[in-house]
C-alpha cells in the first residue's frame, strides 16, 4: 500500500518537473501550462464524492487495483498528446483515478489496524506524500534530460500497472468492505450518510482542520521556490532547497505525528486532535520566523522545523476521520474528506497567494496563508472535545 501511494505521487508529481520541456515543445503559455493543474485537480475533486459512494459499495482492494491502472496508463499517455487538450485529458483522467483510490485505501488500511495501531499505520502510508513527490521531481527531471518528457512520462507510467497488478493479490478486510452483504453496502452509502457524515463534530473539525492546513501547504508548494529565487538563488537551486527540505521534515513529521498520537491516543483518543492542534500552533511562529529570516541558513532550518511539526497531523486526523464512522462508510468519510480537504485547500490558494502577492508582495501573501493554522489548530482543540462521543455513537 505504501508502494502504490509513492507511485501515486510520482505520478502526480511528475508532469510538473518537465513543465518546462513540455511549454517548449507544445508553445504553451503560462497559463496554458497551469490549466494542466487545474484539470488534475478539478477532476480529483469531482470525482471524490461519486467514487467514494461506489467504493463503499464494492470490495476494497479492487478500488485499489483499478484506478492504479487507469492513472498509470494516462500518465503514459501523456507522453501521446499532440497538444494541450491531449494533456488536460490525460492529467483529467489521472485525477479522477487517484481520487478513487484516495477513497477506498486509508479505509483499507484501517479495516487491517486496531484503533491503537491506526495512527501509525495511517502515518507510514502518509508518509509515501512527500517521499512520492520528490522522487516524481527527480525521475521526471533526470529521465526528461535524457529522453525527452513524452518518452520520460511513457516510461513513468509502466511500474504503476505492475502495482495495480499487485494489488490485486491484496487480502481481504477482516469484518469490513470485501465481506459486507450488498444490501448493507447499498444502506450505508446513501445521501443520508453524507449528511449524517458532516454533522459528526470531530469529523467536521479534522476535515476543514485538514482542509485550512492544506490551503498553505499547497500555496506553500507552488511559491516557496520562487521565494527563495527572489533572495537570490537559481531557479534549479531554489526547487531543490524546497523539495529537500520538504520531503526529510514531511517524512519525519508524517511518521513522527502518527508515532506519538498513537502512543498517547492510548490513554484517551482526544490526543489524536491534541497532537495535530499543538504541532500546528508551534509552527506557525517557526514558519513566520522562515518568511523574515534575513541569513538563508537559517530561513532554512525555521522551515524545517515548522514544517516538522505541521506534518505531525498526517496520521493522526486521518485516523479520526476513520474512527469516528463504521467500517461500512469509511470510503463515504475518506471521500468526502478528499472533496472539502482540496475544495477549499490547494484548489485555489495558489491563485489566492498570488493575487495577494501583486498586491502586497509574496512574503506577505505566504504570511496571510500560514495564519489559517491558527484557526485550523483551534478546529483541532474543539474536535477534541467531542471525539470520545463520536466515536461511541459510531
Amino acid at each position: 500500500m505504501v508502494l502504490v501511494n509513492i507511485g501515486k505521487y510520482v505520478h502526480r508529481q511528475a508532469p510538473y518537473g518537465l513543465l518546462p520541456l513540455i511549454q517548449a515543445d507544445l508553445a504553451l503559455t503560462d497559463l496554458q501550462a497551469g490549466l494542466i493543474a487545474t484539470a488534475f485537480m478539478s477532476a480529483y475533486i469531482a470525482a471524490a464524492l461519486p467514487l467514494g459512494w461506489l467504493a463503499s459499495r464494492g470490495a476494497r482492494r479492487s478500488w485499489i487495483a483499478w484506478p492504479c491502472a487507469v492513472w498509470s496508463l494516462a500518465v503514459a499517455a501523456a507522453g501521446l498528446a499532440s497538444g494541450l487538450w491531449g494533456l488536460l485529458a490525460s492529467r483529467a483522467g489521472t485525477g479522477a483515478a487517484q481520487a478513487g483510490f484516495g477513497s477506498a485505501a486509508p479505509s483499507f488500511i484501517a479495516d487491517h489496524h486496531q484503533a491503537r495501531r491506526r495512527p501509525l499505520a495511517l502515518a507510514v502510508y502518509s508518509a509515501a506524500i512527500p517521499v512520492g513527490s520528490a522522487l516524481g521531481y527527480v525521475l521526471s527531471g533526470a529521465l526528461g534530460a535524457e529522453w525527452g518528457w513524452r518518452a520520460a512520462l511513457a516510461f513513468l507510467g509502466v511500474p504503476g500497472l505492475l502495482l495495480a497488478a499487485a494489488a490485486l493479490c491484496l487480502p481481504s478486510a477482516p469484518g469490513a468492505g470485501d465481506t459486507r452483504k450488498a444490501e448493507e453496502r447499498t444502506a450505508s452509502a446513501s445521501s443520508a450518510a453524507y449528511r449524517a457524515l458532516i454533522r459528526a463534530p470531530s469529523f467536521a473539525a479534522a476535515t476543514f482542520a485538514m482542509a485550512l492546513t492544506t490551503f498553505a501547504l499547497g500555496g506553500f508548494a507552488v511559491w516557496m521556490p520562487t521565494f527563495f529565487v527572489r533572495r537570490g538563488l537559481a531557479v534549479s537551486d531554489a526547487a531543490a532547497l524546497f523539495g529537500g527540505i520538504t520531503a526529510a521534515a514531511g517524512l519525519l513529521g508524517i511518521v513522527l505525528g502518527g508515532w506519538l498520537s498513537g502512543r498517547l491516543a492510548r490513554t484517551s483518543g482526544k490526543w489524536l486532535f491534541l497532537v495535530s492542534g499543538l504541532g500546528m500552533l508551534a509552527a506557525l511562529p517557526l514558519g513566520l520566523g522562515a518568511l523574515l529570516a534575513q541569513d538563508l541558513s537559517t530561513g532554512t532550518l525555521l522551515l524545517f522545523c515548522a514544517q516538522v511539526l505541521v506534518f505531525l497531523y498526517m496520521g493522526p486526523l486521518n485516523a479520526v476521520v476513520a474512527s469516528v464512522v463504521d467500517a461500512a462508510q469509511r470510503p463515504l468519510a475518506f471521500g468526502a474528506n478528499i472533496f472539502v480537504v482540496h475544495a477549499f485547500g490547494d484548489a485555489f490558494s495558489p491563485a489566492a497567494i498570488g493575487a495577494a502577492s501583486d498586491a502586497w508582495g509574496l512574503p506577505a501573501a505566504l504570511m496571510l496563508a500560514l495564519g489559517l493554522l491558527a484557526p485550523a489548530a483551534g478546529l483541532c482543540f474543539w474536535g477534541a472535545r467531542h471525539y470520545d462521543l463520536d466515536t461511541k455513537a459510531s
